[in-house]
């Protein structure tokens, strides 16, 4: 009896696990699985001007593995034998921004700026910590752009002549923006160029159109639509923004810089002979003056006492310093000169924040 028991309780387990058996869905991977990568260009130049603008938009297919699966995906950029990877998660595709595909290139695969670069995209699908598979290959030309701040430069009437060697630097303080101090001339026309050649990218009155233009300019009306300077003549601080396409500009008084002082034999302590600094262009003076072993101080103001800016006061903003010069420690911490007494050139040098003496 025992016997027939077991035999009926071997044949139940059987066929509860048959029936269990026929009643569950195997998840197999399919192992073919595959995605395809595709760029919306396939070259690029890019342009510090256009930061804030997207430029590359990467799409990839999902893979079918078989069953419902969340795969992470990557980005894998090649250029030579340099690769960078970037996550982006569940997504199917990833737009970049200009600023932010140009790190990419310098940062992480060590581009040059300025430089044709081929570049190889490809993507790398995470299914587990165990299991991955890659996109075809997808191939693209980028050139990255410096992110050094270069300045522009104003050629023309308005300013100094249609000379390519007159021409005024305007100083880069961010991306695309530009401030000078300059002297414009009325009814005279001039343009903005990325560098002092005829050949270099230029900036007309058409370049600033829907942006916002000071009233003190306007078109030229001429063969290449420049810039017309129509204020009154005289020094203007003007701000220029190529982004978002702005020239702005204010009056101010013109740059001055005097020495004053017993090291300078020609102006001694006292306004009636004060040697003036020759105003080269925004931040830089010079003269030439004779030095005698004593003390002095530059001044921006004539006539007044107050202007003075002595020796600490280059110390603090890290000017160096010519080493011919010393802190007097005096009751004004003038300048002192403790070179070989005789003519000398003096260059004050707000720019690249240094002053220097060569001797004549």
């Amino acid at each position: 009896m025992k016997k027939i028991f077991k035999n009926i309780m071997m044949l139940f387990t059987a066929t509860t696990l048959l029936v269990a058996c026929d009643n569950q869905d195997l998840t197999v991977l399919d192992s073919t699985a595959s995605t395809t990568v595709s760029l919306s260009t396939d070259q690029l130049v890019l342009d510090i001007l256009n930061t804030g603008q997207d430029v590359l938009t990467v799409n990839w297919t999902a893979p079918d593995f078989g069953y419902s699966a969340t795969p992470d995906y990557n980005i894998v950029f090649t250029a030579g034998d340099k690769s960078t990877s970037i996550p982006v998660g569940t997504e199917l595709s990833k737009i970049f921004e200009t600023s932010e595909l140009n790190k990419v290139l310098l940062n992480k695969l060590g581009l040059s700026p300025g430089e044709i670069a081929d570049v190889t995209i490809q993507i790398k699908t995470d299914l587990s910590n165990y299991y991955s598979i890659s996109s075809n290959v997808a191939s693209i030309t980028i050139t990255p752009y410096s992110t050094v701040i270069e300045p522009i430069y104003m050629i023309g009437g308005a300013l100094l002549g249609w000379d390519t060697a007159k021409a005024v630097e305007v100083n880069g303080t961010g991306i695309g923006q530009y401030e000078v101090i300059a002297k414009f001339n009325n009814g005279g026309a001039f343009r903005f160029f990325s560098a002092p050649d005829w050949n270099a990218t230029s900036y007309n009155w058409t370049y600033f159109e829907g942006g916002n233009v000071d009233a003190n300019f306007e078109n030229a009306q001429d063969g290449d639509t420049n810039i017309r300077f129509i204020g009154i003549t005289g020094f203007y601080k003007i701000n220029v923004n190529l982004i978002d396409k702005t020239i702005t500009m204010t009056a101010v008084d013109e740059p001055k810089h005097y020495m004053v002082g017993a090291g300078i034999p020609d102006a001694g302590w006292n306004w009636n002979t004060p040697v003036e600094m020759t105003w080269v262009k925004d931040g830089l003076f010079e003269a030439t003056t004779t030095f005698s072993n004593d003390t002095f101080r530059f001044f921006t103001n004539f006539g007044d006492w107050g202007s003075g800016r002595n020796y600490p006061y280059y110390v603090a903003a890290d000017f160096t310093i010519d080493p011919n010069f010393e802190d007097a420690m005096d009751g004004d911490n003038n300048f002192r000169f403790i070179g070989i007494p005789g003519i000398y050139t003096v260059t004050v040098d707000y720019n690249n924040k240094k002053i220097t003496l060569s001797q004549n």
